[in-house]
């Protein structure tokens, strides 16, 4: 998934959660998990690797 982002440039932030306990409470506080990957579609969660990468595919073209 990062290589896709990179590679296609696309506009996506990328957070690592054992940077901070902050993010970890942002995360949970999204989608009520402590699940990664997660990609925050507009305050909705989406957690499955598959189902991610498979949106960022279908929106490259608007996340450039």
């Amino acid at each position: 998934m990062e290589r896709l982002i990179e590679d296609e440039n696309l506009n996506v932030e990328v957070i690592d959660i054992s940077k901070s306990k902050n993010y970890v409470k942002e995360l949970v506080e999204l989608g009520g998990k402590r699940q990664v990957p997660c990609l925050d579609i507009n305050g909705e969660a989406m957690y499955e690797s598959k189902t991610i990468f498979q949106w960022l595919e279908e929106h490259k073209e608007e996340l450039r």
